[in-house]
């Protein structure tokens, strides 16, 4: 946390089949400050949900950035990790910086990415994982699917490199006589 944002002193939280709203709130497993135990800061995010779309996204800049979250949900769907945050309510780390006073997502647990499909919800748009409240209530803004749509876009012509990552790939099977069929 020191290292990539330069500040360790918020909270971090475990994603387990968690989501921003009353009822499932508990699956943030605090994983920093556990003997302070305040995780108010979830509250904000929780607020936000609750208010109309033509002040949600305002009230949700509060307390993410907004161009940092909608590429890291992109990047859930590109690499298939329908088991992160935005796909299963899961598999993910928050962290809540004290120095900006915004949430960050971390991806973790990905042993389920680059996989044909959802395991639990078949039949799903590949183009969209919106599972949880937060990427769900984002969708459903039209500006806002707009702006998810033009960054999958972006991402796909200037990040996505398909003949690097299947180099790699090779590299790793040549290295552990794997097997990529697996």
């Amino acid at each position: 946390l020191k290292r990539a944002f330069g500040n360790d002193e918020g909270n971090l939280y475990e994603l387990t089949v968690a989501d921003f709203t009353p009822e499932n709130r508990n699956g943030f497993e605090l994983k920093t400050n556990t003997k302070k135990n305040d995780q108010s800061d979830l509250d904000r995010v929780v607020s936000a949900l609750a208010l109309p779309d033509e002040l949600f996204v305002d009230a949700l800049a509060q307390v993410f950035d907004l161009d940092e979250l909608i590429t890291f949900w992109a990047m859930e769907v590109i690499v298939g990790h329908w088991d992160g945050m935005t796909g299963d309510k899961n598999n993910t780390f928050l962290y809540h910086n004290p120095d900006d006073d915004l949430f960050h997502a971390i991806p973790w647990g990905t042993d389920g990415a680059f996989n044909a499909e959802h395991p639990f919800i078949p039949n799903v748009p590949d183009s969209v994982y919106a599972y949880n409240t937060l990427s769900s209530r984002l969708y459903g803004i039209p500006e806002m699917r707009e702006i998810y749509h033009n960054r999958l876009r972006s991402l796909l012509r200037d990040v996505w490199d398909e003949e690097r990552i299947i180099a790699q790939f090779q590299s790793i099977v040549a290295q552990t006589d794997g097997d990529l069929t697996n």
